[in-house]
């Protein structure tokens, strides 16, 4: 249910960025902040109940890259940065091919996946920290940082996308059920 919410959080999110309401952007980095809080609540929560499901497992990243993907589309509108479009399209390229590499594993080993790295859980942060920090923005040295923090987020993106792969094909490699690649 947590994970559901984050994902109803976009449309809101949406809205206050693009609203003529004053102070939007407040509303727009309160939306994200609470989706991030409700994140982290949603893993501790599902951790220490021992409530881990299939699907939570697979809608749990899905909201994050739907969060991640849809703030930043709409942050390279509004700023209209040549630099944070190239960090959104290689961050969403990222998600999708690592989405398909989930995909293909989980098929290929009958719904065995590859678990999330401590990369991966710091990538996510960063992502959302820097977004948060480019739609509230209230100065522009805490601007700068959010630039920056996005920089660092995408680099980490390419690295977990890389380490992501390396682990995947040692599962392949291990795995007699999928080496028809």
């Amino acid at each position: 249910m947590i994970t559901i919410l984050r994902i109803a959080l976009i449309p809101v999110f949406v809205f206050f960025y693009f609203s003529n309401i004053e102070h939007n952007n407040w509303y727009a980095a309160g939306v994200l902040v609470l989706a991030g809080v409700s994140d982290g609540i949603d893993g501790y929560l599902a951790r220490k109940w021992n409530q881990e499901t299939k699907l939570g497992s697979f809608l749990d990243p899905v909201a994050d890259k739907l969060l991640v993907v849809s703030t930043l589309i709409a942050i390279s509108f509004i700023l209209g940065s040549i630099v944070v479009a190239s960090c959104a399209i290689i961050i969403t390229a990222r998600e999708v091919y690592i989405s398909a590499l989930r995909e293909f594993v989980a098929i290929e080993t009958s719904g065995d996946t590859i678990k999330v790295s401590q990369t991966g859980k710091i990538k996510t942060f960063l992502q959302m920290v820097s977004i948060t920090g480019l739609v509230w923005a209230p100065n522009e040295p805490l601007f700068t940082l959010a630039h920056w923090l996005l920089y660092a987020a995408t680099i980490l993106t390419v690295y977990s996308m890389y380490e992501y792969t390396m682990r995947t094909l040692e599962k392949i490699k291990n795995n007699d059920a999928i080496q028809t690649i």
